[in-house]
């Protein structure tokens, strides 16, 4: 009886033509110009307070909607400092939210946060490492491996903002494992109060069709490069920023899903931010409850079009996911802030190892009520 009344509220959904994909939890409504401001907990550092935009997916046929509020937020009371996109075509591009100079001089906007400019410095490919100062003006693209030092421009010492190993595709062939290889060999020892942060063009692990036992199967911690299972594995990453999978997702520790998948237990806690929406997901992208995947649910999940909020106080991160789901601008803030976290305990209580749906007792993607 509940798989006849499940199969015909979903063919009611697809009916409709929409299939609903939040599940119950603190999602409220926001308009773009009165997005509430987070308020990260923790001791506060004014000269390593910055907020960031993360947004991924296709920019071509992005959705106006989102660029519109992606607008607003650089000019709220608060504004971004840097956007990073992630491409759906392997490059990572991160800008200054204020570009130097007159806008009149060149002819272009001095908020190039909403739409990212053609002029991006692309960073070749022979380095491995790079330091950037966020300053007004700043804009560089990745196509290849490289470990990125970002760091706030102070009136004596620059302060690191945080480290992020940025991996844009993974490889193919011989050479480009070997690129991944050395990046991943040359990485600096982890710093205290300083946040190691994983870009990666997939997630690690995913509630939505690529994630373990959905539709495509792809992004599961195992299918992931040696060197960075590795380093995953080691504790040395803090936060992953991922796309490839529609919609946003919130976890804010991913051990337990790893666990799950490929039976690895990592030895810190790894969060997980996965933005992949600038337009609104086709429904064979988002998928139904049963090509969803058995992954352990995120803390917080949507398959709508939207980006996320990231405010970086005193080396910790508290991210934001703004998500549009019919004509309503929906947010939710992270549940606690991400920082540097002390080891997990080597033996300790995990989810079901088995493939289950809805088994979980927060878990199982059901729709809102």
């Amino acid at each position: 009886m509940r798989t006849l009344l499940s199969i015909v509220t979903v063919s009611a959904s697809l009916a409709s033509g929409c299939v609903p994909a939040h599940p119950p939890g603190p999602w409220v409504s926001a308009e773009p110009p009165e997005m509430t401001e987070s308020a990260p907990s923790g001791p506060k550092v004014r000269s390593l307070s910055v907020r960031a935009l993360v947004t991924g997916g296709d920019l071509t046929g992005a959705s106006e909607a989102l660029l519109d509020a992606l607008r607003e937020e650089v000019e709220a009371p608060t504004p971004p400092a840097f956007r990073l996109h992630l491409h759906d075509h392997g490059a990572v591009t991160l800008v200054s939210c204020h570009r130097g100079g007159d806008p009149a001089a060149d002819g272009q906007s001095p908020r190039p946060c909403a739409r990212l400019p053609a002029d991006v410095t692309e960073t070749p490919s022979e380095y491995l490492s790079e330091t950037i100062d966020l300053e007004p003006g700043v804009s560089r693209r990745w196509v290849h491996p490289t470990h990125i030092e970002l760091r706030l421009p102070e009136p004596a010492t620059p302060a690191v903002l945080l480290r992020m190993t940025v991996v844009p595709h993974l490889p193919t062939d011989a050479a480009q494992a070997s690129v991944l290889r050395q990046v991943v060999a040359t990485l600096p020892p982890r710093a205290a109060g300083v946040l190691s942060v994983l870009v990666l063009p997939q997630p690690v692990e995913s509630a939505g069709p690529m994630g373990q036992g959905g539709r495509h199967a792809s992004a599961v911690y195992h299918r992931l490069p040696a060197p960075l299972r590795g380093r995953i594995e080691g504790g040395y990453f803090d936060l992953v920023l991922a796309s490839g999978d529609a919609g946003a997702q919130w976890s804010a520790d991913i051990s337990d899903a790893v666990a799950r998948s490929s039976k690895v237990w990592i030895r810190r806690p790894l969060a997980q931010l996965v933005i992949d929406g600038m337009r609104q997901p086709a429904l064979r992208r988002r998928g139904t409850p049963w090509t969803r995947g058995t992954s352990l649910r995120p803390d917080l999940f949507s398959q709508h079009l939207g980006f996320a909020r990231v405010d970086f106080v005193g080396g910790v991160a508290m991210p934001t996911l703004v998500v549009r789901r019919g004509r309503r601008w929906l947010e939710a803030t992270a549940a606690a802030p991400v920082g540097q976290s002390d080891s997990l305990p080597a033996r300790r209580a995990v989810p079901s190892m088995a493939p289950c749906r809805d088994c979980d007792e927060a878990s199982g993607l059901r729709p809102a009520p």
